[in-house]
């Protein structure tokens, strides 16, 4: 075909629609009835591979409260008051399903329950599934069961609290609802009686937190206004692990807000030394690099919310000069270009801390204000 000349491929072209048009590749067969067992399978494949996520949400939802109201129920003598509001909640909701509905699923056991939360956080990281399901007044129930104490296994509270985080991520008309719903109020309430619970979840309560008030001011208002609140995220900033690591992600997000105030600020200022701390010293690179980020967004207001980080200036300028001498005597290019990553960091920070000393924010020693540049 070398020789063929340049018209090949027009002939090559008309073949293949010619051949197109009088074959499509399969044989004369004669159409069979199909048989009930056949049918049966095409009927399964249908049914399972179509996701219906509205009757997924709201079959989970039923399972719940049923659930809740099974755990509920068996601890009833010693039920507090919000356990009770739930069991309220819950008949009401019962009797109004079973009024819009004939048949109820099949209850799941605790296992297939959590299995059903997972996938349904799955569903509900978009924001118009997430809308949804808080429109079925399902909000108030993952609340009350995080908030049910041991009479909930800790299992389901935390994949409850995991929800409700999934929930309110960046979507504000979830927030709203939170805030209705007192959601900061309960989830301080439910960390600061969590004595008995792991970091795991505890850490799980703080990411619930941060997603209900990160970015949506009336919420972030309730935090300041609430000084549980406002303990339990200082509490866990001097904890270590998994719970400092949402901690200073919470707070770095409140105190760097546009709509952050000084006063908003001094309410941390008793951890601002564990920040700066943190920013040099621990061992997770994610902690250090939130808490530097930390640290220069309260510079950068300057005045008052500066200040905080003033009298730990020698301690910054000590971090710093560690990493440049780091930096000076690493022999692997490699590990030099990580190095510089964190130096640049520190000086940037150092730079800050001047400006800030020297645009009238505060006062520190001359040397250390000197010390900036390095």
């Amino acid at each position: 075909m070398s020789g063929g000349g340049g018209n090949d491929q027009f002939a090559w072209l008309g073949l293949l629609k010619w051949s197109l048009a009088y074959t499509d590749g399969t044989e004369n067969v004669t159409p069979g009835e199909i048989s009930a067992e056949d049918r049966a399978f095409l009927e399964k494949v249908m049914s399972e591979g179509i996701v219906d996520e509205g009757v997924i949400m709201r079959r989970t939802l039923l399972h719940l409260v049923k659930a809740l109201q099974d755990f509920l129920g068996v601890g009833a003598e010693t039920a507090g008051d919000e356990s009770a509001k739930l069991l309220a909640a819950i008949s009401a909701h019962q009797a109004q399903s079973s009024a819009s509905s004939s048949s109820n699923p099949a209850e799941p056991d605790l296992g297939e329950l959590l299995d059903e939360l997972d996938e349904l956080r799955d569903i509900v990281e978009q924001i118009d599934f997430a809308r949804s399901f808080v429109n079925m007044n399902a909000l108030p129930f993952l609340l009350g069961a995080a908030s049910s104490g041991s009479l909930v296994p800790e299992r389901l509270r935390a994949s409850c609290l995991s929800v409700i985080a999934t929930l309110a991520q960046n979507n504000p008309d979830v927030q709203d609802v939170a805030k209705e719903s007192l959601a900061v109020a309960k989830l301080s309430e439910i960390f600061a009686s969590s004595s008995d619970g792991g970091d795991a979840y505890k850490a799980k309560i703080l990411q619930a937190l941060s997603a209900v008030v990160r970015g949506h001011d009336p919420n972030s208002a309730d935090f300041f206004a609430n000084d549980q609140a406002v303990a339990i995220v200082k509490e866990g900033i001097v904890s270590g692990g998994t719970v400092c690591r949402r901690a200073v992600f919470l707070a770095r997000a409140l105190l760097t807000d546009d709509n952050s105030t000084p006063d908003r600020v001094a309410a941390f200022a008793d951890v601002m030394e564990t920040v700066v701390e943190l920013a040099g010293s621990s061992e997770e690179i994610d902690v250090r690099e939130t808490c530097i980020g930390l640290l220069n967004g309260v510079l950068t207001k300057g005045g008052e919310s500066a200040k905080t980080v003033f009298p730990y200036a020698e301690k910054i300028k000590n971090f710093c000069q560690t990493v440049v001498e780091k930096w000076k005597g690493e022999a692997n290019e490699e590990e030099k270009g990580y190095l510089a990553e964190d130096m640049a960091q520190w000086l940037a920070l150092m730079k800050l801390l001047k400006q800030a000393v020297n645009g009238g924010g505060g006062s520190v020693t001359s040397k250390t204000a000197e010390a900036a540049p390095l």
